[in-house]
């Protein structure tokens, strides 16, 4: 655990509130890497002080990092940068896909661009570990009782967190597990369709046989299958 360099924080734009302006310059830090998971943030009036806000307006701040998931609050023992910042970071980035006006079209495109380059890195650097998470997955999608077959979007969910894991590139990982939270509800959907389950346990099964068998002429190809098939399965 490290105590952040106070000289760090300063006043910024007036044009917005105090709160966004706490938010974004704190944000700014971290992108920058200038604080880091673990660190402790100076004392509540050192920081009121050096950003030039009141401390009811840091208050305010640092409860919407904290459901950012950016910054723990710890009483009686001050506020650390959260350990895991994947979440918060992108959390306002997807919001704003959430509020896009997008087409079928579109969606397809992005997702298949994210994936592709997923598939890509595992087969350049396969995990075994994630290999093997996305093997489980399927395994237990296959053994899924028909009678609850509307549950195997959780299986579905986990076969893809194993991809990302599979890809054994933490940038694509902590990306790709993001994202996959903004996919989630459509995934969720394509289950309520009686047949689906099948179809994309299938779908997955081309994926991961591909990548074991090291083809990614047939692992890219199995992946457009898949999303084509997710796409017509919500539909």
């Amino acid at each position: 655990m490290a105590t952040i360099d106070q000289s760090l924080f300063y006043s910024t734009s007036p044009q917005m509130s105090a709160v966004e302006r706490v938010v974004e310059h704190f944000q700014e830090l971290l992108l920058q890497r200038k604080i880091r998971p673990g660190d402790l943030l100076p004392s509540e009036s050192v920081l009121a002080e050096r950003l030039g806000v009141s401390r009811g307006s840091l208050r305010e701040a640092m409860k919407v990092l904290s459901a950012l998931g950016l910054v723990e609050i710890k009483r009686g023992n001050g506020t650390y940068v959260c350990h895991d910042l994947g979440r918060g970071l992108l959390d306002p980035f997807l919001l704003r896909l959430n509020l896009l006006d997008y087409g079928i079209e579109q969606l397809m495109e992005f997702r298949m661009l994210i994936e592709m380059d997923v598939v890509r890195s595992i087969l350049k650097h396969p995990n075994p570990e994630g290999l093997c998470g996305m093997a489980t997955s399927l395994e237990h999608m296959a053994a899924l009782d028909p009678a609850h077959a509307e549950s195997a979007w959780e299986l579905d969910m986990a076969f893809h967190h194993a991809m990302a894991q599979a890809s054994g590139n933490v940038l694509i990982q902590q990306l790709y597990t993001s994202l996959l939270r903004f996919f989630e509800p459509m995934i969720q959907k394509t289950y309520q369709v009686p047949g689906n389950r099948e179809m994309a346990l299938q779908l997955h099964q081309a994926i991961y046989d591909a990548l074991v068998a090291d083809d990614e002429q047939a692992a890219t190809q199995a992946v457009a299958n898949a999303i084509d098939g997710w796409i017509k399965g919500g539909k």
